[in-house]
């Protein structure tokens, strides 16, 4: 019968902390095969996870250990921001004009979407040539000597129990209140919560969806 094996949470715990830290400094700095912007998406995503983590230690960690941490991690996920703002934007309006079958005008759009360029081209050269990705690099290089001190020895499930209820509980308040939205507004507010891109198809088939309404 499978069972929970104390011993190696702690272990787990920190490879998880080391790997995402690892892995996205590397990405910040450009070092691995991945576009510029798959880099920049990813990194923030493993900020995310690094995020997650702390609330799950936040018990172990204590508030004010926690704080400090979490707001380290947020921004160093902050100095990469601008870039993939500016990726989204753009992807978003192609995808409403993708959506439109012919009821948007792409030609009429067309200085929104250079302008839209512009901006992209010029985060993507402040990413590569000024101090963004090294001021980025440099916040998640504090995070990882940091964390090396963490009080993460014999760390057991149960000191993860309160945090993973707390994240619980404020994950399910904050989807309920989505779920009120009126419907042209829930599939939006939804996205936000779970901290997803908005798929158009998805975001149709949730606003058509009458058993949401």
């Amino acid at each position: 019968m499978f069972a929970l094996d104390d011993h190696d949470v702690s272990v787990g715990v920190r490879h998880v902390i080391d790997e995402q830290v690892t892995l996205a400094i590397a990405e910040v700095r450009g070092q691995t095969a991945d576009s510029r912007d798959e880099q920049v998406h990813s990194a923030r995503k493993r900020c995310k996870r690094l995020r997650a983590v702390v609330r799950l230690l936040r018990g172990r960690l204590g508030d004010d250990l926690y704080r400090r941490e979490n707001a380290a991690i947020r921004d160093a996920a902050r100095e990469l921001s601008a870039a993939r703002d500016a990726q989204v934007l753009l992807e978003t309006l192609d995808a409403v004009v993708a959506g439109s079958r012919g009821r948007v005008d792409a030609a009429a759009l067309g200085v929104a979407r250079q302008a839209l360029l512009d901006d992209l081209a010029a985060q993507r050269s402040a990413l590569d040539h000024d101090a963004t990705s090294v001021a980025a690099a440099a916040a998640l290089e504090v995070v990882a000597r940091h964390s090396r001190a963490w009080p993460l020895h014999e760390l057991r499930f149960d000191d993860l129990r309160p945090g993973a209820l707390r994240v619980y509980r404020v994950g399910r308040e904050r989807m309920w209140a989505a779920m009120a939205e009126p419907p042209e507004q829930r599939g939006k507010a939804v996205a936000v919560v779970t901290g997803g891109s908005i798929d158009t198809d998805k975001l149709t088939s949730i606003l058509n969806d009458p058993e949401l309404a």
